[in-house]
């Protein structure tokens, strides 16, 4: 069976700060930026990663079960939010998201600027009709 690194690292903000200046400079060459994000986003929320140390396949690898947070109870983080300010700027022109949690629409990204890869808890499709609704959130 394979083992995983799935210990957290810190950078120095330094390293940080210099990343985060090369990235921008990257970004304001760029034609057309899409953001993909996935479990780390929404893990400050209060949603657990599934790799991490305190991840649900980690613990549960551990036999140690997680309770779960409900989504409704959730809101965006800081990250959702400066991803839907870069939207809402026409900076990013598409988020991708491998995350069901809502989020990233509760936090302003309008839904065709958003595509849900596994799709989103608060979103109902007819399967006759092909209609999708999204419920209001809490």
């Amino acid at each position: 069976e394979e083992v995983r690194d799935t210990k957290e690292y810190n950078a120095p903000y330094d390293k940080v700060e210099a990343q985060a200046r090369r990235l921008a400079g990257f970004i304001r060459e760029a034609k057309c930026v899409m953001v993909l994000t996935g479990a780390g986003v929404s893990t400050s929320a209060g949603i657990c990663d599934y790799r991490g140390p305190q991840g649900q396949w980690t613990l549960k690898g551990k036999g140690i079960k997680k309770d779960i947070t409900p989504v409704d109870t959730l809101a965006p983080t800081v990250g959702h939010m400066a991803i839907s300010t870069l939207v809402a700027e026409g900076v990013v022109q598409h988020v991708v998201s491998t995350n069901v949690d809502g989020l990233h629409r509760l936090s302003g990204v309008p839904a065709d600027k958003l595509t849900d890869v596994h799709g989103n808890c608060f979103v109902e499709r007819c399967n006759e009709c092909d209609v999708a609704i999204e419920r209001p959130f809490p």
